[in-house]
Parts: C-alpha cells; structure tokens; sequence
C-alpha cells in the first residue's frame, strides 16, 4: 500500500516537473517562434477588452494587409511612439489614408483618433487569458529564480521520493538495520 501511494506521489511530481519544464521553456520560446512566422506576442496591461480579453492576457498578432482589415476585428496598433494599444475596429474610413475608428470592449465611446493604416502591428489571431502574467513574472530576475527554485524542488522531491520506494521495496532494510541497532 505504502509503495503504490509514494509511485502516485513520484508519478506527480514527475509529471509537475515535466509540465513546469514545458511551460517556462515554451513562455520564453513563444515569442521567438512567433517572431520567425511573422506574429508578435503583447501582453494586455488595461482593461478596455475585457471580458473578452482581460488584464495579464496576452494577444498573438498576424501582420495583415490593413486593407483586409474589417469592422469587428480586433487589432493592435501603436499610438505615439511608446504605447501599443489593442482595440475593435468600429469603422474603416478609406479616404485619401486609410484608417481605423476603434473602442475597446469596455469603453463607452469609441478611441478620440482614429488609427492610420501604418500604424497596426497586426490582427489579433489569439488571445491567452492570464499568460501575460506569468510572462512577466519570468521575465524578472526574482520571477525567474522562483520558478527555477519551484522546478528545483520539484526535481529533488521525485529523486528522494525514487529512494523512499527503494528503502521501501528492500525487503533487509528494515531487518538488517534493527540488526545492528541490537
């Protein structure tokens, strides 16, 4: 009975390890590999689109042909030279330059000036709630040592519950050592 609970317990840890590894590598490689296939990841810091996409989400742009771009989409733009901003499109006004009204989803009105076509980053093809977050922990030195500390522990946990099955399972363990108690 012991050693089936304590193989459950290794098999969890285990399988905490693996996902852990999985994940913080693949947070730290998805903006690479999206990078290569001509996305780009932002992670959301206001609350304008939610519900539909609340703070700490993260939004995976495609560049597109603004010209494609039709009422209803969401997509990201910049608006100075700093801030990058990810509303619907309420209108497209194709005039002498073409442009974009957006809102957010949260706002009651729409955005005060509309977006110049050279200024979207692209459309929005995903979004992940809550992955900006973690994203952004990792990307701090004291986010990084925790998760690495976390996946650390993880690691010597399995290791010492792999010896408890084997002191377990040896059945002059226990005789051997009351043995020389005696």
């Amino acid at each position: 009975m012991l050693v089936t609970v304590l193989r459950v317990v290794r098999t969890a840890f285990r399988v905490l390890w693996v996902a852990g590894l999985i994940a913080v590598l693949g947070l730290f490689a998805l903006p690479h590999v999206l990078g290569v296939m001509g996305g780009e990841v932002y992670v959301v810091r206001g609350g304008s689109m939610s519900p539909d996409i609340p703070i700490g989400s993260i939004v995976i742009t495609d560049s597109v042909d603004p010209h494609s771009i039709a009422v209803g989409d969401v997509i990201t733009f910049r608006v100075g030279s700093a801030s990058v901003v990810t509303h619907r499109v309420t209108a497209v006004s194709g005039g002498s330059q073409l442009s974009f009204d957006t809102k957010g989803d949260a706002n009651n009105a729409t955005d005060p000036v509309p977006v110049p076509a050279d200024a979207v980053l692209g459309r929005v093809e995903f979004s992940a709630p809550s992955v900006g977050l973690v994203m952004t922990i990792l990307g701090t030195a004291a986010g990084l040592i925790v998760t690495l500390a976390i996946l650390g522990a993880l690691l010597i946990g399995g290791w010492f519950i792999d010896e408890l099955v084997a002191t377990v399972r040896r059945p002059d363990s226990r005789g051997a050592a009351a043995e020389q108690v005696i």
